[in-house]
């Protein structure tokens, strides 16, 4: 397998991670809250990003119709305008897709992946790697999976197991250098449980001290970031928490 196709916007782009998504969702208010989180903890584009769409096929599911919200813009609007105006675009004309997203320039300089997941264990492994090679001199990387880290009952190369993140694929690009950013449904679980048990769980695949928490009211995104790039981060968060009030709820995790 070649290199991923890269969609260059701008002068640079954050290290971000990697995501697994389909064209369904693109522009539904879990969109708008990921890329906003994303353009605030990158100040727009001038900290260097990668976006990596690990993509699975959309499906007959009413999944991706969260889209009330742009109906209610002086609710929404104001936390970002420029991404809430963009996304109502792409939705009004019907070009909801990841190509769309990255050629509206919603994440400033960010370079993005756009390929479909392989079942196959070795053919995935061999995707990842050429995705880490891409991914080289960014900051931050997002991944964006359906349902969030890989879990037991669904171990890589079974039937769905492209709807997770692998666990030594977060492991690899955290060695490599890169803050790594990922998208989670909440588990069936006492949430503030669940949340303290996946970052413990990261600490451990990546030996972080410490993790950072974004909840939203369906989902949570978690942040490990580089030792050099706490500090940068946690100040980061605390723009988050007064940009998105009552909508992203940052927490740091300290993990012992």
């Amino acid at each position: 397998m070649g290199s991923p196709p890269l969609n260059r916007h701008a002068r640079r782009t954050p290290r971000i991670a990697i995501e697994t998504v389909k064209n369904q969702y693109v522009g539904d208010v879990n969109d708008f809250l990921k890329y906003g989180l994303i353009r605030t903890l990158t100040t727009e584009g001038s900290r260097p990003s990668f976006v990596a769409w690990l993509l699975t096929p959309d499906d007959l599911s009413r999944d991706g119709r969260k889209l009330s919200y742009l109906e209610a813009p002086k609710k929404w609007r104001h936390r970002d305008p420029t991404l809430f105006d963009e996304l109502q675009r792409l939705v009004a004309e019907g070009t909801r897709s990841v190509s769309a997203v990255a050629d509206a320039g919603l994440l400033p300089g960010a370079l993005f992946h756009q390929e479909f997941v392989p079942l196959q264990v070795e053919s995935r492994r061999q995707l990842f790697d050429d995705l880490l090679r891409s991914a080289r001199g960014q900051e931050l990387v997002f991944f964006d999976p359906d349902n969030g880290f890989e879990v037991q009952s669904c171990p890589a190369g079974r039937k769905g197991s492209d709807k997770y993140l692998l666990w030594r694929e977060l492991s690899d690009t955290y060695r490599v250098g890169h803050s790594v950013l990922v998208y989670q449904h909440f588990g069936r679980e006492h949430r503030e449980s669940f949340t303290d048990r996946i970052a413990r769980r990261i600490a451990e695949a990546t030996g972080a001290g410490a993790v950072f928490a974004f909840a939203t009211s369906q989902v949570v995104f978690f942040l490990v970031a580089q030792h050099s790039e706490t500090a940068y981060y946690e100040e980061r968060a605390n723009i988050v928490a007064r940009q998105w009030q009552d909508l992203m709820t940052p927490r740091r995790l300290v993990i012992a």
